[in-house]
C-alpha cells in the first residue's frame, strides 16, 4: 500500500509537472503573443509616422514648389509687361524715322525684343505708315532690309503683304467686273470738281503701295517678275487710279532698274510704252494736268535730260595766289603788307604767268 501511495505520489507530481510545463508553455506563448503583437502595434505606429510624415513633406515640396513656380510666372509676367512696354515705345518711334540713322538704331533695338508677335505688328506698321505719310516709305524699306538679313521672315511677310494688297487693289482684267467698275467710279469721283473723302483716300493707298513696291525694288526684297507683271498690266489699263500708280513706280525704282542688268531691257520696253500710252491719252484728252506731270516727272526722274556741261578751267596756283592777294587780301588796311607780298613775286622768272595772273 504503501508503495502504491508513493507511485501515486510520483504520478500526481508527475502530472502536477506537466501541468506546470504545459501552463509554462501556454503562458510563454501568451508573452509572446502579446509582444508579438506590441512590436506589430509599434512598427504600425512607425509606419503611420513615417507616412504622416511623408505627406507632410510633400504638402511642404508642393507648397513651396507652388511658390516657385507662382514666382517665376510673376517674374515672366512682369518681363513681358515691361517687354510690351519698350515694344510700344520703339513702334512709337517709326513716325519720326526720318534719316539713316535712326532708321538704324531701330533695327539693332527690335532684335533685342523680336518675337512672332512683334515681327507681324512690324510688318503692319510699316504698311501703314503713320498719318498716311509717303516720306516715311523709303526709311520704312529700309528697316526691312536691315532687319531681314537677321530675321527673313519679316522681308517675306512684307512683300506678301505688298503683293497682295496690290491684286486688291488693281485685280486683273478677268476678275469680278464689280470691283473694276468700284474703282473706276473712284477715279472718276477723284478726276471731278469735287472728290469725295473716300475717292481721296483710293488714291493716296494706291500711291503708297506703288511707292512701297519701288521701294523695296531699290533694296533687292522685291521681285522683279512681280513688278514688271504689275506695271505691264498697270500700262495696258492706263486709266484711273492705274496711271497715278504707274508713274509712282516708275518714278521710284525706274533710275534703279536702268543701272541693273536683269531690269534694263525691260524698263526701257516699258518707258517706251508708258510714252506710247501718254500720248495717245493726251490726244484723246483723258488725262489731267495733275497725272501729266506725274507722268513727266516719272519719265525724267528715270532717264535724265542730257545737257552739254561746261569744262571748267583750272587755274595754276601762281594765279590762284595772285587773285587771293588782289581780290580777298587787298585793302586799306593791308595795303603795304599786300604791295610787299606782290614784290616779291618771281616776276622776272615768271614775269609773263605773273602779268596774266595780274591782268585777270
Amino acid at each position: 500500500e504503501k508503495e502504491r501511495e508513493k507511485e501515486k505520489e510520483k504520478e500526481e507530481r508527475g502530472e502536477a509537472r506537466e501541468g506546470r510545463k504545459e501552463r509554462g508553455e501556454e503562458v510563454g506563448e501568451k508573452e509572446r503573443e502579446q509582444k508579438e503583437k506590441e512590436l506589430i502595434e509599434e512598427e504600425e505606429k512607425e509606419e503611420e509616422e513615417d507616412e504622416e510624415e511623408e505627406e507632410e513633406g510633400e504638402e511642404k515640396e508642393g507648397e513651396e514648389g507652388e511658390n516657385e513656380w507662382k514666382t517665376i510666372l510673376r517674374t515672366e509676367l512682369k518681363e513681358e509687361r515691361y517687354r510690351r512696354k519698350c515694344v510700344n515705345a520703339l513702334f512709337k518711334k517709326l513716325s519720326s524715322m526720318v534719316s539713316k540713322d535712326l532708321v538704324d538704331d531701330f533695327a539693332i533695338a527690335f532684335c533685342y525684343l523680336a518675337s512672332k508677335s512683334t515681327k507681324k505688328a512690324l510688318v503692319k506698321k510699316l504698311m501703314n505708315p503713320a498719318d498716311g505719310s509717303l516720306q516715311l516709305i523709303p526709311f520704312y524699306a529700309r528697316a526691312a532690309a536691315s532687319l531681314g538679313t537677321v530675321f527673313p521672315d519679316i522681308a517675306m511677310a512684307l512683300v506678301a503683304a505688298v503683293e497682295d494688297e496690290f491684286r486688291t487693289f488693281f485685280p486683273p482684267p478677268g476678275s469680278a467686273a464689280a470691283a473694276a467698275a468700284s474703282m473706276a467710279a473712284l477715279a472718276a469721283s477723284y478726276n471731278s470738281a469735287d472728290p469725295s473723302p473716300a475717292s481721296i483716300a483710293a488714291l493716296e493707298d494706291r500711291i503708297k503701295n506703288a511707292k512701297m513696291m519701288g521701294e523695296l525694288v531699290k533694296f533687292s526684297l522685291f521681285p522683279l517678275g512681280f513688278f514688271f507683271v504689275s506695271l505691264r498690266q498697270l500700262l495696258d489699263s492706263f486709266e484711273g487710279f492705274a496711271v497715278d500708280a504707274a508713274a509712282t513706280m516708275i518714278d521710284t525704282a525706274g533710275r534703279v532698274l536702268l543701272r541693273r542688268r536683269d531690269g534694263k531691257a525691260r524698263m526701257v520696253a516699258a518707258l517706251g510704252l508708258l510714252k506710247k500710252k501718254a500720248a495717245a491719252a493726251a490726244a484723246a484728252r483723258k488725262l489731267g494736268s495733275r497725272q501729266t506731270a506725274m507722268i513727266d516727272n516719272a519719265f525724267f526722274a528715270a532717264v535724265a535730260p542730257s545737257r552739254n556741261i561746261g569744262i571748267r578751267r583750272r587755274r595754276s596756283p601762281m594765279k590762284s595766289f595772285i587773285r587771293h592777294l588782289i581780290l580777298e587780301r587787298l585793302s586799306n588796311d593791308s595795303l603795304s603788307s599786300t604791295l610787299t607780298l606782290c614784290l616779291k613775286l618771281p616776276w622776272e622768272a615768271v614775269g609773263e604767268g605773273v602779268k596774266e595772273g595780274v591782268k585777270e
